[in-house]
């Protein structure tokens, strides 16, 4: 173990049930219960509840018990100053007593890491069902790529209208993202994500009888109404299970399956379109909308029935897992009234810098991925199908790089350098799919370069959004308002690329105006720190890089 590194011992009372109780410290005072974290600093709790954090014990002055020293006899003693605390009445002779041993890394709070054993049991009880409704979100978010290169001649679209319909949904994403997030906090997580998903499966099945231009902007509005909350409430809701050294890797396993579902979005749209359009007398676009939305309604439900909000609430982990989560996540920030959690968020400079960075990911991301199908058949391929397979490239090359860049983040922490390089070189890959002009080959591999590093990039922005807020107690509407700035970039990219086709006849200009947004992304990155803030200070407005943290609490939360 290493000299950050720090053994607690702990005694965790038991109620014969198996409910588990409060965690006590060590042997010299094993009856003194240890409070939830964040309640209590060595008050008396109502004659109840009586502690201080161990980083606040005495040592044995000249003693020699390894680098961890040794806490005095007695009651834990603030400063070695304090009196010990008075003792509360022994728990009762029914309930027993076990220890546990763990190892917690306490250079800072909230940057402890998991036992390798105890991180895999959660990635494979969480992650896989998470990414499978981030796949679908995504496959039903851009399907319209696809749809549109038969929907527009039925329904009378033009590159503009088209552009607009697809960013359309992410202003009225936007407007309902803040509530969305308040709500899930209160509710769970599983509560509203299951919500969400059910609500958009049902929209994006509605769109496939959409018959005119309005009607298809009132459906896609619909949509970003249903999916609002869905990404920031997963990173809020991963958050609560993974510390921020696992977290970067936990995202980009969550956000690959977006590009894995994108892979397969483009065969299986050209083949739905290519081999039902006639059937029951509707198109095969229609058919695409109707097929790719029930997986989400029903994905909805599982999801309700399958996870647990937050750790203590998670039957299938231990007690001393859960203490475990606990310590590596650090003390929680208070709870706060929505109204000033959002007026926190709202007056602070840095979640709007991190909502600029995430915009110009967010144009250059929704950019291609809208237009990549037109994109390929500007370049003379005309056959659905082959459309369909060559989309499916930039995809899948998005999926190494997204799985290279968030394991490299992880090990290194070096967060906000991949993040500025990656912006640049996807700014470079868009001016070199337009250098040569139409020509099918060098424009699929400057697609795929700018595809695959937005992509990629996204998770590593949400992983330092998590470093700059941790501790703060107005996070989740922190979260909620720098998804809902880089949901404009949302709203832009798509739109943009279609007022550029109708006002020049290509997508150069518009492709070359994203590629600009992107290094101003870059740099906008260089101006964040690459420390942690106080939270403190970032409750109150102000960005004070913050020394290492004092020993982190632990406790079940």
């Amino acid at each position: 173990m290493d000299s950050k590194g720090q053994i607690r011992h702990y005694r965790l009372w038991h109620q014969e049930s198996g409910r588990p109780g409060q965690a006590s410290s060590t042997t010299e005072n094993p009856k003194a219960p240890i409070c939830p974290s964040g309640r209590n600093t060595g008050k008396q709790n109502g004659g109840q509840c009586c502690w201080t954090p161990p980083q606040q014990w005495s040592r044995t002055p000249g003693s020699n018990n390894g680098r961890h020293g040794k806490r005095q006899s007695g009651s834990p003693t603030p400063g070695g100053n304090s009196p010990p605390c008075t003792q509360p009445t022994p728990p009762p002779t029914s309930e027993r007593v076990r220890t546990v041993t763990y190892t917690h890394n306490t250079a800072s709070e909230g940057t402890g890491d998991l036992p390798t054993t105890l991180y895999k049991k959660l990635a494979w009880r969480i992650l896989p069902l998470a990414s499978v409704c981030y796949a679908v979100a995504i496959i039903d978010r851009v399907n319209i790529g696809f749809a549109k290169l038969e929907m527009s001649a039925d329904i009378g679209l033009s590159a503009a209208a088209y552009g607009l319909g697809a960013g359309i949904f992410f202003l009225a994403y936007i407007f309902f993202e803040v509530p969305s997030n308040m709500i899930l906090e209160r509710v769970g997580a599983k509560v509203w994500i299951a919500r969400i998903m059910v609500t958009w499966g049902v929209v994006t099945i509605a769109t496939g009888f959409v018959q005119n231009t309005e009607q298809f902007y009132t459906a896609r509005i619909f949509l970003g109404i249903a999916e609002a909350g869905f990404y920031p409430g997963m990173v809020y809701f991963l958050s609560q299970w993974f510390p921020r050294k696992r977290l970067a890797q936990a995202l980009a396993l969550l956000v690959i399956a977006g590009p894995i579902g994108s892979m397969f979005v483009g065969p299986l749209s050209g083949w739905i379109m290519s081999s039902l359009g006639g059937l029951a007398g509707m198109a095969g676009w229609q058919w695409l909308f109707i097929i790719q939305g029930i997986p989400a309604a029903l994905l909805g439900v599982i999801f309700f029935f399958s996870v647990a909000s937050t750790p203590k609430e998670a039957a299938w982990l231990t007690t001393e897992e859960k203490v475990a989560i606990a310590a590596s996540l650090g003390p929680a920030g208070a709870r706060e009234k929505a109204s000033k959690q959002f007026k926190k968020a709202v007056t602070n400079k840095r979640i709007w810098l991190l909502g600029f960075i995430l915009a110009a990911n967010y144009i250059g991301i929704y950019a291609v991925v809208f237009w990549i199908p037109t994109i390929i058949k500007n370049t003379g391929v005309t056959d659905v199908m082959t459309i369909g397979y060559l989309s499916s490239v930039p995809f899948a090359v998005a999926v190494v790089a997204t799985i290279a860049l968030g394991i490299y983040c992880d090990r290194s922490q070096a967060h906000r350098r991949v993040l500025v390089t990656g912006m640049v070189l996807a700014a470079l890959g868009l001016v070199a799919s337009v250098a040569t002009g139409d020509q099918l080959a060098p424009t699929l591999i400057g697609i795929s370069l700018a595809s695959s590093l937005f992509t990629a990039t996204g998770p590593i922005i949400w992983a330092v959004t998590n470093l700059q807020l941790k501790g703060m107690t107005a996070a989740a509407a922190g979260i909620a308002l720098i998804n809902t700035v880089g949901s404009i970039g949302s709203f832009l990219g798509p739109y943009v690329m279609g007022l550029g086709q109708d006002w020049t006849g290509n997508v150069i200009v518009p492709l070359l105006f994203i590629a600009g947004v992107a290094v101003a992304g870059a740099l906008a990155a260089l101006a964040i720190s690459s420390t942690r803030t106080n939270p403190e200070h970032i409750d109150e407005g102000r960005d004070t890089a913050l020394k290492p943290a004092p020993q982190g609490k632990a406790g079940v939360q």
